[in-house]
This record gives structure tokens, C-alpha cells and sequence, in this order.
């Protein structure tokens, strides 16, 4: 049976993980920016890989955040609130 407490501690680990998941895209957005402002890149400093890998990270926050309004809402139920 599920208690408050579990609920608690499982919307604190999918809060720790979209914070996660949302630092890496940040850092993979700015290592993408400066790339492309840096004039001592040779080639194309334009990458689909980097794209592709912050289009899944944004599908992993967009799951996340599901999880946490379910979770949310989940703990409020039980609560009676």
C-alpha cells in the first residue's frame, strides 16, 4: 500500500531528475551557442547530433513533467486536499 511518505520521496526524485535533465539541456544549448560564436571554429559548428540530443532531452522533460503533476496530484488525493 502506498503511503504519503512514498509519494513524497518519489516526487522529490522526479523533481532531482527533471533538474538534471534540464541542466544538461542548458549546458548542451550553451556548448551549441558558443560553437557557433567562436571564430576559431573550423567547419560548420552546426550539429544535428546536437540537436537531435536536446530534442530527446525535452522528450524526457516533457515525460518528467507528467510524472510530477500525476505524482502531484496523487499526493493531493490521498491527502484529502
Amino acid at each position: 500500500m502506498l503511503k504519503n511518505e512514498d509519494m513524497d520521496l518519489e516526487l522529490k526524485n522526479l523533481k532531482e531528475r527533471y533538474r538534471l535533465e534540464l541542466e544538461g539541456l542548458s549546458d548542451r544549448a550553451m556548448a551549441a551557442q558558443s560553437r557557433l560564436s567562436s571564430p576559431t571554429n573550423a567547419g560548420s559548428p552546426v550539429s544535428s547530433h546536437d540537436a537531435f540530443n536536446m530534442a530527446a532531452t525535452c522528450g524526457n522533460l516533457l515525460v518528467l513533467a507528467g510524472k510530477i503533476e500525476q505524482t502531484e496530484n496523487c499526493i493531493r488525493w490521498m491527502s484529502g486536499r
